[in-house]
């Protein structure tokens, strides 16, 4: 089975699902931010301060300065389960912190459904550039892909080709977390573009990080499934033949995706925020080139991709001006007002240099 190395080339969120409350879960100090971990909070006051410790986080004190009261000699690493280095400006002014996903030895990683995720996207993105859109139906819900994947995937989970694709979990060391607070870079009226109405503090894995994961293809069942003509044989021999034809698909995609990106962004250079953007993008962009063909490619992840990388972009390309109509008054709520708006209209980043989340490299090592 193949190790793949991944790289992170920024700063990468996978969500815990949980929100950590400042004071109470997590305390600041200068440039670190530490998680309060329970068991040593209690060692520090003693079980007879219970009491005054509940009464404190009513009270929404910082859990340091509580501590400090019974122990002098406490410090943040001392009362911490992590600590985070902390690249906000200002992340008092955050209440909540978005926590990264971490196993039980607080290693944070990207499990293997999120970067089995972000490939689905770049193969169906790639599959309707190459071969069309089929199967393109009105939906009233919310998940309007689904038809449409059904048509080139399977019908159900049972079906579908990528139960041949098998991919691990990726772990970094501990302690390689910074916390970046998340702004948007907004197109709208006569107003900067750099729009920090609606921050977000985010716990996230550093770029230049390094870890591994397995991936590979199920190829004797899959085999299988051809014979029973179970699989859409149209992509299937161009992108899953093996892991190198994948990971060239998968770049030209990303290459696609960054470089519609930099000339829709090209537009606005004039505002304030729009050229330190750019100037991100044509990063990646270098990323990407220097890729070796087959054995590196570069892909984006998790929290703050965006509806462009989240999707892939395809609706916007191949449907209907009517059709994609619908995809919009689905995917941005009051869209009546923003009818002489592009969609999308927003990017997430950092609010210290702009920077963006998720962009990863992956590498064959066997």
């Amino acid at each position: 089975m193949p190790v793949v190395k991944i790289k992170t080339i920024t700063p990468v969120h996978i969500g815990s699902g949980v929100m950590l409350l400042q004071n109470a879960d997590f305390v600041t100090r200068g440039e670190d931010i530490g998680v309060k971990d329970d068991q040593k909070v209690l060692k520090h006051i003693g079980e007879g301060n219970i009491n005054n410790w509940i009464a404190s986080i009513e009270q929404n004190e910082d859990t340091l300065k509580f501590v400090k009261r019974f122990n002098k000699d406490a410090t943040l690493a001392s009362i911490s389960s992590r600590v985070i280095q902390n690249y906000a400006q200002d992340a008092s002014k955050t209440k909540l912190l978005k926590e990264q996903l971490h196993d039980g030895l607080e290693r944070p990683y990207i499990p293997g459904s999120s970067i089995k995720g972000a490939i689905r996207t770049a193969v169906l993105s790639s599959v309707i550039d190459q071969f069309g859109l089929k199967n393109d139906v009105a939906n009233q819900g919310k998940n309007m892909a689904a038809p449409i994947e059904s048509a080139y995937f399977g019908k159900d989970p049972k079906e579908s080709v990528f139960r041949f694709l098998r991919v691990g979990d990726a772990y970094f060391n501990k302690g390689t977390t910074l916390s970046q607070r998340m702004i948007n870079l907004n197109i709208r009226g006569n107003s900067s573009f750099v729009d920090g109405s609606k921050p977000a503090l985010v716990e996230a894995i550093m770029h230049d990080e390094e870890s591994s994961f397995r991936l590979d293809f199920a190829d004797v069942q899959m085999k299988l499934a051809d014979r029973m003509q179970k699989v859409d044989t149209h992509f299937v021999d161009a992108y899953f033949k093996d892991v190198p034809s994948l990971f060239r698909m998968i770049n030209a995609h990303t290459m696609k995706l960054v470089k519609e990106e930099m000339s829709f962004w090209k537009a606005y250079v004039d505002e304030v925020g729009v050229e330190e953007y750019i100037d991100w993008l044509d990063q990646i962009l270098i990323s990407i080139e220097e890729c070796k063909d087959g054995v590196d490619c570069v892909i984006r992840i998790g929290h703050g991709s965006g509806w462009t990388f989240m999707t892939g972009g395809w609706a916007k390309r191949k449907m209907s001006t009517s059709r994609f109509e619908q995809v919009v008054e689905k995917a941005r709520p009051n869209n009546y007002k923003y009818k002489d708006m592009p969609f999308p209209k927003s990017r997430r980043v950092d609010d210290e240099d702009l920077n963006m989340l998720g962009f990863v490299k992956l590498s064959i090592t066997k």
